[in-house]
């Protein structure tokens, strides 16, 4: 066990500096790492800490994780029967299984508070080189996005740093929690310090959807863990005034109603979010006839090229919601909602064991559901490593080191002198 878990830990450590590799060996289409490439041999790297790890599974042990993952991935594997694009489906759900590896990894493999402990400081550490990739792409202007002013350090895509970054801000608050009594202050100041330098980070990746999901973070934190923080929300919207959050705003939701004809025509030019309703509604549209199990998993990709034109290669929805009933149908998208929302339920029910781990728990769930809105958020390999490891984690510590101890009843040998006298018939 003590392997298996260490070798989680490496994984987790040295995941995003991998990246880098992976980005000069090759990624699929979609940008993420699912493919026969570099990539595979850290997804098989999962599986197999997850096959270990399920060796120590104990009776006693809650079934909560499988019970969390099981609808998404019967529907998931079952559409492997009925898919067009079976290589790429089958590719895909290998990836997908990876998700609840590490959960299991992390629920089964941590069994004390350190080890609890030591997993949110890997996350932490995990970040070390995309910090300095980071700064260095600051100071070189070598930044990245479509309009080239985007940070993504060593990611496919800013929008994948920007998630990643809050998961470490997470990790930062999490582990400040779990470890006060043996960390220092200094080390506890530091680490305040560079959640900082992360949340400016996660401005200048320019992403919207993880700016409004750190936001809605921020509500739960401040109600659920320190309410002193509700003192500053009101001064919240003040961030909007600053020209790389106010620019890209501008426009959302102003434009007049546009249509698919008009952008294909020249007529008008959509704007990032307009583009996206625009493939919405075509994708749903050329799903109407698999509604219930959809269109079979990864399909959707090149399918685009026919019923979205306006894109010159194989694109997905950014959406996950979007992109999951166009796969695996309304069946789908209720499996993959229980991925999120047992998570949040269970946390919530059993938030007593720890409260204040509980709320940042639950806010990075909610999280999670609010970017998966615009998002391709279950093609983000590594990002999704990050987020069941923090899940995992915590369900480590709430179902398993906190469990309270099953009440044994003592038997009549077991009673003390007294109690046994008294229980004799008189």
């Amino acid at each position: 066990m003590n392997l298996a878990r260490a070798a989680l830990f490496w994984l987790l450590a040295t995941r995003t500096s991998a990246e880098i590799v992976i980005g000069l060996f090759g990624r699929t289409s979609g940008g993420d790492e699912g493919g026969y490439s570099l990539g595979a041999l850290f997804n098989i790297a999962a599986l197999l800490i997850a096959t270990v790890a399920l060796l120590y599974w104990s009776r006693s042990r809650s079934k909560l994780p499988i019970l969390i993952w099981a609808p998404y991935l019967v529907v998931a594997a079952g559409s492997l029967a009925y898919t067009t694009e079976l290589g790429d489906s089958v590719k895909l759900l290998m990836s997908t299984l990876t998700f609840p590896a590490i959960f299991l990894s992390a629920f089964i493999l941590l069994r004390t508070i350190e080890d609890v402990a030591n997993l949110f400081l890997c996350i932490i550490y995990s970040s070390i080189i995309s910090t300095i990739v980071a700064f260095y792409q600051i100071a070189t202007g070598g930044l990245g996005g479509l309009s080239g002013d985007r940070l993504q350090s060593t990611f496919a895509h800013p929008n994948v740093f920007a998630f990643y970054l809050i998961a470490v801000i997470c990790a930062i608050l999490y582990y400040n929690l779990i470890a006060h009594r043996y960390i220092t202050a200094t080390w506890r100041v530091f680490l305040f310090s560079y959640m900082f330098v992360l949340l400016a980070f996660l401005l200048i990746t320019q992403t919207r959807a993880a700016w409004l999901g750190m936001a809605a973070f921020i509500v739960i934190y401040a109600v659920g863990v320190d309410r002193k923080l509700l003192v500053a929300l009101p001064f919240a919207p003040l961030v909007l005034m600053l020209p790389v959050v106010s620019q890209r705003f501008e426009g959302i939701g102003a434009e007049p109603t546009i249509t698919f004809e008009d952008v294909q025509s020249g007529y008008v030019v959509a704007n990032s979010y307009g583009w996206r309703q625009l493939l919405w509604g075509r994708a749903l549209e050329d799903s109407a006839d698999a509604r219930v199990l959809g269109k079979g998993l990864g399909t959707l990709g090149k399918n685009a090229l026919h019923f979205f034109p306006l894109s010159e290669h194989a694109t997905e929805a950014h959406s996950a919601y979007v992109q999951t009933i166009y796969e695996l149908g309304i069946v789908g998208l209720l499996g993959y909602l229980i991925l999120y929302l047992g998570v949040i339920g269970a946390v919530f029910i059993y938030r007593r064991r720890a409260p204040r781990l509980a709320y940042i728990v639950i806010g990075f769930g909610v999280v999670n559901l609010l970017i998966s809105y615009s998002d391709n958020l279950p093609y983000y390999l590594s990002y999704n490593w990050y987020v069941w490891a923090i899940f995992g984690a915590d369900f480590a510590l709430r179902f398993g080191v906190l469990q309270p101890a099953p009440r044994r009843l003592q038997t009549f040998a077991e009673m003390p002198s007294s109690s046994a006298t008294a229980a004799q018939p008189r």
